[in-house]
């Protein structure tokens, strides 16, 4: 029971640098990653998927530390379609160290509230043997709705309820608006990151042609409490071919003025299978 725990669940607070497959393709922004890339957004996003689908993404971070080194993470995700009125995704996440110590297990549900509003929950349970074997659980939830023909917003917040290591719990929010006239979406979002530690403000966008690919691409300035500010920037890609998605993405921080915010690449490249 002791190892399939440790299997099970990551420390909340992670590495906020490792940042998350669609966040390096749209330059730190999470406020376009809608339907099967909706555990990297707001989990209100995952209602309205049509297909039950298995998804595979690896990510890769360069730090600028001398000597330079790459931290590497593994996400999967199992998703149930929306056929029942809710859809649902389980996520696994570890790091793929030589010497691993981060492992992460979820679930997230989601339904509709009304014909234009869906909303969105995740509970994770979360472990790190980086020094001292360290447990936690948290929690995501958010709100999608349509205000315009053309526009929706989302409001969500992350917290870490409870960790063995610590008494001091954190919340983050996000709030933004998204444009949506097809072909392009286009997405503006404010946010805090590290437990309001750093605020954001985020600009990003995506063109999908026939729906076979898309194109995104985004900025984000993150300034912490001592007025440094980062800049993050990055792009991505997604092709479709038949029932399978392949994606890819990099991003990179331009200024490294953040300490525990800074590296000088990452990369992600992604596989999704839906029956």
């Amino acid at each position: 029971m002791k190892k399939l725990l440790i299997l099970v669940v990551v420390f909340f607070c992670v590495v906020t640098v490792a940042m998350n497959p669609f966040q390096l393709q749209t330059g730190g922004n999470g406020i376009l990653a809608v339907e099967y890339d909706s555990g990297f957004g707001s989990p209100s996003d995952l209602y309205g998927i049509t297909n039950s689908a298995f998804s595979t993404h690896f990510v890769e971070l360069t730090t600028v530390a001398s000597p330079s080194s790459n931290q590497r993470t593994l996400y999967l995700h199992l998703f149930e379609d929306s056929d029942d009125g809710m859809a649902g995704m389980l996520q696994y996440y570890m790091d793929t160290e030589k010497t691993s110590n981060v492992r992460s297990l979820s679930y997230t549900v989601s339904g509709a509230l009304g014909p234009l509003t869906a909303y969105g929950a995740d509970f994770e349970l979360n472990m790190t043997t980086a020094t001292a074997t360290t447990y936690g659980v948290s929690v995501r939830g958010g709100i999608t709705g349509k205000a315009y023909e053309l526009i929706e917003y989302i409001v969500s917040f992350s917290s870490d309820l409870w960790n063995s290591g610590s008494s001091v719990s954190s919340v983050d929010l996000l709030a933004g608006i998204r444009f949506v006239p097809n072909p392009f979406m286009i997405g503006l979002e404010l946010g805090t990151r590290e437990g309001m530690a750093i605020k954001y403000l985020g600009l990003s966008t995506q063109y999908t042609y026939n729906n076979l690919f898309s194109a995104r691409a985004g900025v984000s300035m993150n300034a912490d409490l001592l007025s440094n500010i980062d800049f993050i920037v990055g792009g991505g890609m997604e092709v479709r071919v038949g029932d399978m998605l392949i994606t890819a993405g990099i991003g990179t921080n331009l200024t490294n003025k953040i300490e525990s915010f800074s590296f000088s690449r990452n990369w992600s490249v992604g596989l999704l299978g839906r029956w």
